[in-house]
């Protein structure tokens, strides 16, 4: 009985093939089947403490190597709206033998074609069968491996890209002013027909603080409260103006105002005279003048 217990224990190893199955297991079961060619491993088997020793040792390695799956985590938007959406999924934690995905996908009690990716095996394709449906799409994704299952549903959000293309620029003449300018998300197949709202943000550098502006179908703003002088940052939301969730922030941009360039400061030479200054008299020095003159010996002669 046990010895057929080991057996299954094996093949279920060699079904599973994987590389992760733990080294003592797969020493074990081959060990296991020479020895079984022999009879007197035949008649070692017979002996129950070493037999359930063997079996536990197997069942043991099994469960520290392979686990059911748990509820994936799945992500479905769509910022091609309204062409369709796509969802993808992943698993939090591994469990080292071949698991499978089953994808399901419901709108208003129908059921939806869904095409798998070529590229990316955990994200699937739906097309939206039409448009501003009341009704919820609903998205099953569950979790298949040979311990196991586990499912999760998804409820459909729109979602854009997020705006491209940004840049700020300083005002000329104009301390306090910053242009901003933008562009749709080119993923967003018709922005005249399903226009978007823009969600803008800005702050000095020198500040946690953002500043915030909502917008409704442009693709420029002026920022008119600027600290003269500081650097800002910059970024940018888009969302449609119905249904969905605001997208991700677009890429950040810095730019400071604009600020008038300081005048030179020019050195005075001998030939720049102040207008209204009278040049300064001569100081003459006096010359003194020496005059050696010669004086004559008197000699008296004493007779």
């Amino acid at each position: 009985r046990h010895f057929q217990m080991f057996f299954s224990l094996c093949l279920l190893y060699q079904a599973l093939g994987e590389p992760q199955v733990p080294t003592s297991a797969q020493i074990l079961c081959r060990n296991l089947h020479q020895k079984s060619q022999s009879q007197s491993h035949r008649n070692h088997v017979r002996k129950e403490q070493a037999s359930w020793d063997l079996y536990f040792g197997l069942l043991m390695d099994f469960r520290r190597c392979c686990f059911p799956p748990k509820e994936p985590q799945v992500t479905c938007r769509s910022n091609t709206y309204p062409k369709g959406f796509y969802c993808s999924w992943h698993l939090q934690h591994p469990t080292y033998i071949p698991t499978d995905f089953e994808v399901y996908v419901q709108h208003n009690q129908r059921p939806l074609e869904v095409t798998r990716d070529e590229v990316h095996k955990n994200r699937c394709h739906v097309k939206f069968p039409e448009l501003f449906s009341s009704f919820p799409y609903r998205v099953n994704v569950t979790a298949v491996n040979s311990l196991g299952r586990a499912s999760i549903v998804f409820l459909l959000v729109v979602k854009p890209d997020p705006p491209e293309k940004v840049v700020a620029k300083p005002v000329a003449n104009n301390a306090r002013r910053l242009e901003v300018t933008w562009n749709s998300p080119s993923t967003w197949p018709d922005v005249e027909t399903f226009p978007l709202k823009y969600f803008l943000r800005y702050r000095p550098l020198i500040r946690d603080q953002w500043q915030h502006v909502e917008l409704s179908d442009s693709i420029s703003h002026t920022i008119t409260d600027a600290y003269a002088g500081k650097e800002y940052i910059i970024q940018l939301a888009a969302k449609d103006m119905e249904i969905g969730t605001w997208s991700d922030w677009s890429v950040a941009v810095h730019s400071t105002p604009w600020m008038e360039e300081p005048k030179p400061i020019t050195s005075t030479t001998e030939s720049d005279i102040i207008p209204g200054m009278h040049e300064l008299p001569t100081v003459r020095t006096p010359t003194l003048l020496f005059t050696v003159m010669a004086v004559p010996s008197m000699i008296s002669v004493l007779s």
